[in-house]
């Protein structure tokens, strides 16, 4: 996967950011630095939230907690992201084809039919 840069535009000032790239952050001035710095955290806040969020919701969804059981840290409701919400249905997948009992076989299928045929068969010798 290509590591593709990011623009952000701070005070007026246009800044393309790379992981891998420090000089751009070096060169920006004290204040942008801080501005994108906060800015870094309140994402990271909302990044833990809402794995914190999708945690409870599995945990609801498979009767392992309760609504009330939140933590300081996601009281307030948030909304889900779509990363969210697809890291959510790919953990309910999981846990429901856990929980999904085996699909009938061909010769549990081929018994069921013959003991059915056998208990007509008995049932009309007895009437």
């Amino acid at each position: 996967m290509s590591v593709s840069p990011i623009t952000c535009i701070i005070n007026g000032n246009v800044y393309k950011l790379t992981a891998h790239d420090s000089l751009p952050v070096q060169q920006m001035p004290a204040a942008d630095r801080q501005q994108l710095l906060s800015v870094l955290a309140l994402v990271q806040r909302c990044e833990q939230q809402s794995k914190v969020a999708v945690q409870q919701a599995v945990q609801v969804a498979s009767g392992q907690g309760s609504a009330s059981t939140t933590s300081t840290a996601s009281a307030k409701p948030e909304r889900l992201g779509s990363g969210d919400v697809d890291a959510l249905m790919a953990r309910l997948i999981q846990e429901e084809q856990q929980n999904k009992k085996p699909a009938l076989s061909k010769q549990r299928l081929l018994r069921n039919v013959l003991l059915t045929i056998a208990v007509i068969i008995v049932l009309t010798l007895i009437f």
